[in-house]
């Protein structure tokens, strides 16, 4: 995260008033990792535009910061922090030392009011000494009084940067390399540095021509270390996942190892060849602070390297916005709850940053909330609405809200719970998340919600929309009680198959068909993924945990058929 050029910067606490004045200094970049900083230290963010400091005052010979806008609650990342080094070393230490003291000092704004202070300030032993009015270091006391000032901060220096240590802050200084400095290593995932085109705005080496952000697309595939399928038939083989290197592809195992393949491997093969959505959840690295930021920039940047196309699309997915995982939560709850979920999703729209990926949001959060209601249902649909628009943001990012399922809700009740939940900020939604109805009733149904949202928005927002087809290869299994049962049996019913393979290239369809507002055909999770461990024939994985056995069964039972009355395409 070396800064190159100063277009994000993330401020601590108040460093702004500490850091005013920078304009006689020689800029260069302090490397602040995440991990942990996040929940532990409040956070202001000032844009920076070249010559500009957005929402703070620009002054001769100096920045003034102190009125720099807050972020939301909670915090994205921190980024990046600012050092300077000048020709007078003592100058640079008093500068840096400030940076370290605030990061230490800063309460955090989610923190209770009995636990500030606790750790931050009180082990420094002593106040900073102040900057001038201006804030200006040019203005700082000169003559011997001043320096001495200046070398009494070194012992809070020091402790500052233990503290910062211990608070799990790996802190890199450019102030000049050492022979034991080692550059960071490339992420696989690079940042894109054009703009957005609205056209292509996954950047691809071929623009889409008709206006299918997907079309051309190459998704990540996981290589046998983390991916779900492919480890697993590595350990059917006798070898354990981890003893593969992150950038050990799904390609090279296959070609290796791929002729000692029985008929079982030979079938979750068929799930290890295609993308693998990434689930980015609440739960990820155990949470906690800065948990997030780091599992999202681990799948991006040392995950990522087990596929070498150059121009790897990752698709990820989030689960944030339920309550330590609660469906149908309370109000008290959702209110309970919303700083962890601002956090969560600033720290990967932090992650992702100016990276290419395809999004998908929430996991059932429309198709569920008809359990809500009154100012519960009114705040889910706000937090659904507000992590669209952040996600909105990302330059290189198509993103797709939740919607449902065909056999659930009616398609004007869908589009109004879209409409409500922002669904215009962005390209679109996506169907079939966790049921196993047939592409064709899915397709049909998505493009009557897009006409009534083409309707709502007076005609300015035409959605499009993904299909997921992990699981709806041979169609759903229906329940004899579907009043009580409801329609489908979305326990790992047995005989379901794999669909339709991943892709965005859709318009037409390899067979010839044309589906209006269709980008893609996905798989939006895992094949595979248990749906439970108290379904009938078990016992099976915990819910949302890849399950070889049910894995198994689809594969062996996959097909490309769209719906009745299309012809039956098993691979």
């Amino acid at each position: 995260m070396l800064l190159q050029t100063f277009e994000r910067l993330a401020l601590a606490g108040c460093l702004g008033q500490r850091l005013a004045a920078l304009g006689e200094l020689e800029l260069v970049a302090l490397e602040v990792l995440p991990r942990g900083l996040v929940g532990a230290l409040g956070a202001l963010q000032v844009g920076l535009p070249r010559q500009h400091f957005g929402g703070a005052a620009h002054h001769a010979g100096g920045v003034d910061l102190s009125r720099a806008r807050a972020r939301e609650p909670g915090g994205g990342g921190l980024d990046l922090v600012l050092a300077a080094a000048m020709a007078d070393h003592r100058a640079g230490e008093f500068l840096l030392g400030g940076v370290f003291a605030t990061l230490t000092q800063s309460a955090n704004p989610l923190e209770a009011e009995s636990e500030r202070g606790s750790v931050h300030g009180p082990l420094l032993g002593g106040a900073l000494p102040p900057l001038s009015a201006g804030g200006h270091l040019s203005e700082l006391q000169s003559g011997r009084a001043g320096w001495e000032d200046a070398r009494a901060m070194r012992g809070w220096i020091a402790t500052a940067t233990v503290l910062a240590l211990v608070a799990s802050f790996g802190v890199t200084s450019a102030l000049g390399k050492r022979p034991s400095d080692k550059p960071a290593p490339a992420c696989a995932i690079p940042d894109v540095t054009t703009p957005r085109d609205p056209a292509n705005p996954l950047a691809l080496p071929t623009s889409p021509t008709a206006g299918d952000p997907l079309a051309g697309a190459h998704f990540f595939v996981d290589g046998p270390r983390h991916g779900e399928a492919a480890g697993a038939i590595a350990q059917m083989l006798g070898m354990s996942p981890m003893s593969f290197p992150n950038s050990y592809s799904w390609g090279q195992f296959q070609t290796t190892y791929g002729s000692m393949f029985n008929p079982q491997e030979q079938a979750l093969a068929k799930i290890a060849d295609q993308e693998e959505t990434q689930n980015i959840s609440l739960y990820a690295e155990g949470g906690g602070p800065g948990a997030i930021f780091g599992q999202t920039q681990k799948i991006l940047c040392d995950n990522a390297a087990a596929d070498p196309n150059p121009v790897t699309v990752p698709v990820l997915s989030t689960f944030f916005v339920y309550p330590h995982g609660q469906f149908c939560p309370a109000l008290s709850a959702l209110q309970g709850w919303q700083g962890t979920f601002v956090s969560d999703v600033d720290q990967m729209a932090e992650a992702v940053g100016y990276k290419r990926a395809v999004i998908f949001e929430e996991i059932d959060s429309i198709g569920t909330s008809s359990c809500l209601h009154g100012k519960a249902l009114k705040l889910w649909l706000h937090d659904l609405s507000w992590e669209s628009q952040r996600f909105s943001h990302l330059p290189h990012a198509v993103v797709y809200q939740e919607a449902g399922y065909s056999d659930a809700n009616g398609p004007l009740w869908t589009a109004k719970r879209l409409w409500q939940a922002g669904v215009s900020q962005i390209e679109g939604f996506y169907t079939n998340g966790t049921h196993f109805a047939w592409s064709t009733k899915e397709i049909k149904w998505a493009e009557k919600i897009s006409t009534d949202l083409f309707r709502m928005s007076h005609h300015q927002y035409q959605a499009h929309f993904v299909v997921n087809t992990a699981q709806n290869g041979q169609g759903p299994k229906l329940n004899p009680h579907p009043v009580t049962q409801g329609i489908e049996n979305l326990c790992n019913p047995p005989g379901r198959g794999l669909g339709r393979m991943p892709t965005g290239d859709v318009d037409p369809t390899y067979d010839g068909y044309t589906f209006k507002g269709l980008d893609g055909f996905m798989w939006t999770g895992v094949p595979g993924r248990s749906h439970n461990s108290n379904c009938p024939g078990g016992p099976w994985q915990a819910a949302g945990v890849f399950d070889p056995r049910f894995a198994l069964e689809l594969a062996q039972n996959a097909n490309q058929k769209l719906g009745p009355g299309f012809p039956s395409e098993p691979y």
